[in-house]
Parts: C-alpha cells; structure tokens; sequence
C-alpha cells in the first residue's frame, strides 16, 4: 500500500490496481436517547461545506479501546452526559468504493450528568428531538449527514 498525503484525520492510499482511496480511524456514532424518549443531537461546525450542522454525538476509537468505552467517552466529551445502558447495534461503512472507515452504532440510554472535558476545539450544542421533529428536520434537508440519519435506522420507530 503506498501512502500519498495524511493528516490528523485522513489520509490518501493506494493499492494497484485500483484507484486511490481515503482512510479514517473507525469511529463511533451514540444513538442517545433520554427518559422522554427523545434522541440528543449536536450542532457543530462542518467546515467541508462553511455551516453547522446535525449529527450524532460521536468520534474516533482511541488505540485500543473498544466500541462501547468510546462511546461513553465521546457521549461524555461532548454532551456532558453519560449512560448506564450502551450495547453496539451497528455498523456502517459510508462510502466504500472511496473511504476506508467503519461506523460503529451504540445505543445508549439511562442517561445522567458526568461530564468530561471537551475535546473539541468548537462549543459544541446539545439538542434533544422528539421522533416526530427529528423525521421532520430530515425532510425538511435540516438534518442531513448521512450517517445519522442511516444509524437512527438501527432504532425501531426512529425512521
């Protein structure tokens, strides 16, 4: 495999013959939902199109760190909040033909206080929906990354 740019984040690979392609670190995605049933959702820059938008709470997997202990950090790290109950429910490879990454979905509910540190470089703001606003943002193109709206597909009765 022959390495053509990286960052942070990213970077550009190829393996001959096929054509160039981006890999991430894994990630996680919480699907968050509260005792009155509403999912938390975070509004937060995206600087790829110079707007905020809607997206699950989530973030890469640390080295050696598993599925479900990154999700209570990120959940922790960017709501504040922390959950008794988180199980996997998922996985989503967004974009295969072009980008190496895999989208891990967690569940989580039992929901209380126990903040971490941010570790965003941005405030980042929490919003809690109702089934019933969150199918409304997303036909209304508000809510439109295409990860959250394919992990909310993982919950009964959210899509």
């Amino acid at each position: 495999m022959t390495d053509h740019w990286r960052s942070t984040w990213l970077s550009v690979v190829s393996q001959p013959p096929a054509e160039p392609f981006v890999v991430a670190r894994d990630e996680v995605l919480i699907v968050a939902i509260d005792a009155h049933d509403k999912v938390l959702l975070i509004e937060e820059p995206l600087p790829a199109f110079d707007e905020t938008g809607l997206v699950l709470p989530g973030g890469t997997l640390e080295e050696g760190e598993t599925v479900v202990a990154a999700a209570l950090r990120e959940l922790r790290e960017e709501t504040g909040l922390a959950a008794s109950n988180l199980r996997q429910i998922g996985t989503l490879r967004p974009w295969p033909k072009y980008l190496r990454v895999t989208c891990h979905i967690v569940l989580a509910s039992g929901l209380s206080d126990d903040p971490l540190p941010p570790d965003e470089p941005h405030l980042v703001k929490v919003h809690k929906k109702t089934r019933a606003e969150v199918s409304g943002l997303i036909s209304g193109g508000t809510l439109n990354d295409a990860r959250t709206i394919a992990a909310l597909s993982f919950v009964d009765g959210w899509r």
